[in-house]
């Protein structure tokens, strides 16, 4: 994992987060969660040396150190719950939330933004794993995997009302016909 990628991701958000279990550190920025493993325990002046960030900075970065974990989200490796998703190979630009990929889950599809996949970008893409968990209160979030050890926790992007399912049919109605027009039929 490039770890430098999610304190760049938490930089940028302004929100640098560190959840600990006792034994291992986990850092978020509200919206993704990624253990830090082989690092020794970080504090706010260490972040601030070791990924440089001044103190112009640091003054508009809201610092949360040594928080417990949120007891909402499962941790653990696997869940009983999870059930299986397939990253789709389409991204799709949204105004005002950027790069977004499709997931395709048993519930249907949902959104992750691609910025939150970077840290895994050296990892093979055959190796990650994305699962469909749910809170005791029903908020959906997808478990990363690498093998079989959680590398990430991403919450989706919440798109999906009837404008965007429109524009996502006009799509492709447009696709359909432009390959109608191509002479290329389906096989």
């Amino acid at each position: 994992m490039k770890i430098k990628k999610a304190f760049d991701i938490c930089k940028k958000s302004k929100v640098i987060s560190l959840f600990t279990d006792g034994t291992t550190q986990y850092l978020s920025d509200g919206n993704a969660v990624y253990p830090l493993t082989a690092l020794p325990e970080l504090d706010e002046d260490y972040i601030c040396q070791l990924y440089d960030i001044n103190d112009t900075q640091r003054e508009k970065i809201q610092f949360k150190i040594n928080e417990p974990l949120p007891y909402e989200f499962s941790f653990a490796d696997s869940t009983p719950d999870e059930s299986a998703a397939m990253l789709h190979d389409i991204n799709i630009q949204l105004e005002g939330v950027g790069v977004c990929i499709p997931v395709m889950t048993e519930r249907g599809i949902k959104f992750i933004k691609s910025v939150y996949l970077a840290p895994l970008s050296d990892t093979d893409s055959r190796d990650i794993h994305y699962f469909l968990r749910q809170t005791p209160d029903g908020r959906e979030y997808f478990a990363i995997k690498v093998g079989l050890l959680l590398y990430a926790i991403i919450a989706p992007v919440n798109i999906i009302n009837q404008p965007f399912v429109d524009k996502l049919y006009q799509l492709y109605h447009y696709s359909k016909l432009a390959l109608e027009n191509s002479g290329e039929t389906e096989k």
